[in-house]
């Protein structure tokens, strides 16, 4: 029961924090007080008109300080580069000869020139240009002046281009002759890369003599000026502006106060009327003498009566003690307005009352939460889904996963759709493996309820097809043939297996997939072809018959599939027993007798011959089809043997080529792809499927193994160990040891030596 009271009162002091820091609450509260409180708000309006005048003019005088203060700081600034340009002509270190000689001299001269640079933070570059040479020098090097300034319209690379009535040629002879000093050419407005505007200041270079030798060319970012009066700004709202002589705004400092380009032109244009009001702002006003810029800080009449009413808080003081009672009745009425809201806020966030966002944002941030990381989620599932299944593909082409097996993954994967279907794709051009990746597997992947994987030794695509229905599945073919066709830009084929209501059926569907796109009758037109479209005849076309059974019965045997192989041979049974004419039955001995002996061939088993030829002798049905399908059985283990092979052959050659190769910094999955002439794709899951894991922490352990190994029993560098390991990049190479031995390659050489003493 204590347990239960503490946990109510915790609740409760909960619920009165958020309240307490609530916005929505206080905006409540300010609603109720604003009926409250207006007589009074009346009578402070009469007190502070008294004392506005006083107040505004003190207001003035601070503004127009920090006004002129930032003219006198860009005055200055210009001021500064003159100064540096005089100093620069008496510099010993820094001269035409020193900066044209291009040897260490000029660079001794740069690095010179980039620590005076370092002093001028209102600077963006600093160049300087000798008299007759188009090169201009800077701390970080030279460039050309073609490089670096041209026009705004034209498509050659600059960093700078010129905007406005300048042109190249103009700018060329203002650093060639020009004698402009301390002043910002304000006609001569550069874009920077980022696009941002720029001026220049132009100082006369000259020697001690006072003959010219060239330009100092420094590069103002109109952010310097921007920056400038972002430091003066104050709690009222008003607004700062910097103008040019043309009145067009460079810089500016809102804040809070929102003005259009136009209207603070025409505010600037009051200036040379001598107007310091207008009916809603105070105007204070500076322009400098070097350049004729204008400087305008611009006032809301409201601004000034705020600040008027923040001098007389004695006066609030007394008004706020007097209306205590109104005020608590306010916030009452608010909570009780509040309340709804807060309950509503707790039950669905479940969030700190301390939180900072209003209720009604934090209730929206928390769906769009929950939206958001389910979207993830879906995503997620979607690729390991897609990965899933995509090996369990592999499985059922490999023929190695019981039925059982493939139900149960079937039931863990969850495909959206009811029904299944394998599709087969081939090409009648070769495809390189690393172009396979791109022009047949990544349109497949884009396609939903789509998963494919490589048929390594028959050279075709397997495509696992997750449908509603029939028409739902020709649809999804239409679909791979268009995406495929238009990224691979050859020929292609599908060969369409049946609709498979549940997941061990499709190996039926394989089989009928392969069939279908190895019938020697597909008219060349034909791009999809369905084995049910190819073979539906009716009962009693005998021969067609028996010619589509036995191609299912090879390819069952092909893909080691003894189940279908058995229900083949009960159909050829079937129309056996059913057949009255014995030359019919006759013949179906004969071509399936044939059948057996081609695949036998096909599997390297000229011993099993000699007993194939007997199956024509067989006394009756019964015998013939009892030794047929102990001659199947025999077919699909050699079969299934073979495929074994090879699979245990390519594993461990992808083995033997990583062991020779592991120490070559270009080994990667796709090289080895590209060597066994497979998909990367392919390679991964079927390496992660023959070994356990993946092909990067396999190789990664092995070249981690080796450099341990090297940094035991030998002195090499920790760099000189990388690189024979594979690695070019030390950092990386520190990280993946450190991962697996949790410890650093130097530290674990210092205690296995420390050990060894």
């Amino acid at each position: 029961m204590a347990k239960g009271v503490l946990q109510n009162v915790s609740r409760k002091t909960k619920s009165h924090h958020m309240t307490i820091h609530s916005k929505l609450y206080w905006k409540y509260v300010l609603i109720n007080l604003c009926f409250i409180l207006l007589p009074i708000a009346l009578f402070l309006a009469l007190y502070i008109h008294t004392t506005d005048q006083q107040v505004s003019k003190d207001l003035r005088a601070s503004n127009e300080y920090a006004l002129r203060q930032t003219m006198r700081t860009v005055d200055a600034s210009a001021d500064t580069l003159d100064t540096f340009a005089y100093r620069l002509g008496t510099s010993n270190q820094i001269s035409p000869y020193f900066l044209q000689r291009g040897n260490y001299s000029t660079i001794e001269a740069l690095n010179q020139l980039e620590m005076y640079t370092s002093q001028f933070g209102f600077l963006e570059n600093l160049y300087l240009s000798v008299d007759g040479d188009c090169t201009l020098y800077s701390g970080r090097g030279t460039t050309s002046f073609g490089t670096l300034f041209g026009r705004q319209d034209s498509t050659a690379p600059q960093v700078y281009r010129l905007e406005g009535a300048w042109t190249t040629e103009d700018l060329w002879s203002l650093f060639q002759e020009g004698e402009i000093s301390t002043s910002l050419a304000e006609n001569c407005q550069l874009l920077n890369a980022r696009g941002e505007r720029c001026f220049l200041l132009i100082s006369p270079w000259k020697s001690t003599s006072f003959a010219r030798i060239g330009s100092v060319i420094g590069v103002v970012n109109q952010r310097y000026f921007q920056e400038l009066l972002n430091e003066n700004t104050s709690e009222i709202v008003h607004g700062t502006f910097i103008l040019d002589t043309n009145q067009n705004v460079i810089a500016q400092e809102a804040n809070g106060l929102a003005l259009a380009e136009e209207e603070i032109r025409a505010l600037a244009a009051l200036y040379l009327e001598g107007i310091q009001a207008t009916d809603d702002f105070n105007l204070l006003f500076a322009q400098s003498d070097i350049n004729g810029w204008l400087y305008m800080t611009v006032i809301p009449h409201g601004a000034m009566r705020t600040t008027t009413l923040a001098a007389n808080r004695f006066l609030l003081t007394s008004i706020v003690m007097v209306t205590g009672i109104l005020v608590a009745i306010g916030i009452w009425l608010a909570f009780q307005t509040y309340q709804p809201i807060r309950d509503l806020y707790e039950r669905v966030s479940g969030e700190d009352a301390s939180a900072r966002r209003g209720e009604f944002e934090a209730i929206h941030a928390y769906i769009t939460k929950i939206v958001n990381n389910n979207a993830q989620i879906r995503d997620q599932l979607e690729k390991s889904r897609k990965f899933e299944t995509e090996l369990l593909l592999q499985k059922i082409i490999a023929g190695n996963i019981t039925p059982e097996k493939l139900e149960k993954e079937h039931q863990r994967i969850r495909l959206p759709h009811g029904n299944n279907a394998i599709a087969v794709l081939k090409t009648f051009e070769r495809i390189e493996p690393l172009r396979r990746e791109a022009v047949l597997f990544q349109p497949l992947g884009k396609i939903e309820c789509v998963y494919a994987t490589e048929m390594l030794y028959q050279d075709y695509v397997a495509i696992l097809v997750n449908v509603r229905d029939a028409a739902h599945y020709q649809q999804m073919l239409q679909t791979i043939y268009e995406s495929v066709s238009a990224a691979c830009g050859c020929e292609i084929v599908i060969g369409a297996g049946g609709v498979c209501a549940s997941m061990p059926e499709l190996r039926h569907s394989l089989t009928e997939a392969i069939i279908a796109i190895e019938y020697d009758k597909i008219p060349r037109n034909e791009h999809i072809i369905h084995y049910s479209a190819v073979f539906s005849v009716q009962p009693t076309d005998y021969l067609s018959c028996i010619q589509s059974l036995q191609l299912k019965l090879i390819e069952s045997m092909r893909q080691r599939d003894t189940s279908i192989a058995e229900a083949t041979l009960g159909q050829l049974r079937s129309m056996a027993e059913t057949e009255q004419d014995q030359m019919r039955n006759r013949y179906l001995i004969s071509s399936l007798t044939f059948c057996l002996m081609s695949a036998a061939q096909e599997v390297h088993m000229p011993q099993r011959q000699k007993k194939l030829e007997e199956l024509e002798r067989c006394e009756n049905m019964d015998s013939f089809f009892y030794k047929a399908h102990m001659q199947c059985e025999e077919i699909i283990a050699c079969y299934s043997r073979q495929m074994r092979e090879k699979q245990l052959s390519l594993y461990d050659k992808i083995l033997c080529y990583i062991e020779e190769h592991y120490t070559s910094s270009e080994l990667s999955l796709s090289s080895i792809a590209e060597a066994f002439e497979i998909t990367p794709s392919y390679l991964s899951r079927f390496f992660r499927e023959a070994h356990g894991t993946t092909f990067i922490d396999y190789l990664t352990k092995k070249r981690m193994a080796e450099a341990k190994r090297l940094l035991e029993s030998t002195d090499m560098k920790i760099q000189t160990i990388l690189e024979a390991v594979g690695y070019l990049d030390i950092a990386s190479f520190s990280r993946k040891f450190k991962q697996i031995y949790g410890i650093s390659p130097g530290k674990y050489r210092e205690n296995f030596q420390n050990n060894e003493e």
